[in-house]
């Protein structure tokens, strides 16, 4: 086993080129917190309101055509997810999030690509902007 310090180094590595990094606060993603503040990594960090938001951006980008995704067979693990998920209700607000349909599925990647497209609408970084340092 690797452990986790070769995701740290992937993320880190790939930051001045990302939008963003979100985790869920109840993720054992959340081990990697410290390690990636260490390296100036900013992490939007989800709480179960925020995943209600992310769920609800995703489906309606879905429904109104506006999500596209790798082919199928380019993306195996997700499409395993997608094809085994169903939702399950947040709060009284009418707000939903991913569910398994077994206790033997993972839906880890669908909920990885859910945060993902939720960073990058709330997050106001631009890679792609040309920033300037002054110390002085």
């Amino acid at each position: 086993s690797k452990g986790t310090q070769w995701a740290v180094d992937y993320i880190a590595d790939h930051w001045p080129r990302t939008a963003s990094v979100a985790i869920d606060s109840q993720s054992p993603a959340m081990s990697l917190l410290a390690d990636l503040k260490a390296r100036h990594v900013k992490v939007i960090v989800t709480n179960y309101s925020d995943m209600g938001r992310a769920c609800g951006k995703f489906l309606d980008m879905l429904r109104d055509g506006k999500l596209t995704h790798l082919p199928d067979d380019k993306a195996p693990a997700l499409a395993t997810a997608v094809a085994n998920a169903t939702t399950r209700s947040i709060g009284k607000s009418g707000a939903v999030g991913w569910n398994p349909m077994g206790s033997d599925i993972d839906i880890s990647p669908l909920v990885a690509c859910t945060l993902a497209l939720y960073g990058t609408t709330i997050t106001k970084r631009d890679p792609d902007r040309v920033q300037e340092v002054m110390i002085g």
